[in-house]
């Protein structure tokens, strides 16, 4: 997928996005449609029914496309103090009726959730949240039916974690400490930190924080243990996806790419990358979409 930056991927279908263009793809990777002159266009999202395809720029509009005519539906602009850049933020609501995109105030650097209706981008709702918070990403988590959401509370002025239902939020803070990955396993929601990882349950409460003097992290998954340093190079975790189809982890760190068995603690594979992992994704049980710092990579997978 040449100079693509980032895969999303639903049942039926794939698009690439290089910031300029939208390769709109089958499962196959057959094309199907392709978008261009886009401006830094780098995240978006295909709706759970497979109507919509979201496009988010780093700038401060987004796009709405059909998935069944690959027209264009809605170009919104942000205008007035919320003009402020979207940086690729923004997903469909659990119910596929709205689009959430966080917005920022240009003068006062606090971000709102803005919920628009998907049928009439003049009708929405904004969340402040307290009006204190800058929000850096946004993530829905369907296992826990919440978002997730990385911001600076600038009250506190520390780094913290969200979760919203859509109505209410709980805010968790990270004593100062930057937010790695966080991943789903069951009905419990962990997250890195430089040196602790933090579990938290559905309803949001913190189960525990594993650490140890070395820095040492634990993630505890759904009957294994993962012990992995967090905090020495060139071993930093930086990505993270539990296989669905096979017994083990895909790990991204600011080496390479890493498939860890828990159950016999167990290094299967390791593959260098010179500038790191950022993102990984599982498309289909041979087959994962690796994001390094400056391009995508598919790796086929073997197991005997």
């Amino acid at each position: 997928l040449r100079y693509s930056v980032r895969l999303l991927v639903s049942e039926h279908y794939s698009v690439s996005l290089t910031g300029r263009r939208a390769g709109i793809m089958d499962r196959q990777f057959n094309l199907l449609h392709e978008i261009k002159n886009l401006d830094y266009v780098y995240n978006g999202e295909i709706s759970a029914d497979e109507k919509w395809l979201l496009l988010v720029s780093n700038g401060n509009h987004f796009h709405l496309y059909s998935l069944k005519s690959f027209q264009l539906v809605k170009k919104q602009l942000l205008t007035g103090i919320y003009n402020f850049n979207l940086e690729g933020m923004g997903c469909f609501t659990f119910d596929g009726m709205n689009i959430l995109i966080p917005i920022t105030n240009s003068q006062t650097f606090t971000s709102v959730l803005r919920m628009y209706d998907l049928s009439d981008f003049s009708k929405f709702r904004d969340y402040h949240l307290n009006d204190q918070y800058l929000i850096h990403s946004i993530q829905p988590i369907t296992n826990f039916s919440k978002y997730l959401m990385e911001v600076y509370d600038r009250a506190s002025d520390k780094n913290a974690l969200i979760l919203f239902d859509g109505e209410n939020y709980s805010a968790y803070h990270d004593n100062d400490k930057k937010i790695l990955l966080h991943d789903i396993l069951n009905d419990r929601m962990a997250y890195f930190e430089m040196l602790d990882t933090k579990v938290i349950n559905r309803e949001g409460g913190l189960i525990a924080i594993h650490s140890d003097d070395n820095g040492n992290s634990s993630l505890e998954g759904t009957d294994q243990e993962i012990s992995l340093s967090m905090n020495k190079d060139p071993n930093k975790i930086t990505a993270m996806c539990k296989s669905s189809y096979h017994p083990f982890y895909y790990l991204g760190t600011d080496a390479g790419l890493i498939i860890y068995d828990p159950s016999n603690n167990e290094v299967l594979f390791k593959k260098k990358n010179r500038f790191g992992i950022l993102e990984i994704q599982e498309l289909r049980n041979d087959l994962i979409s690796v994001v390094t710092f400056d391009q995508e990579l598919l790796y086929e997978v073997i197991v005997e």
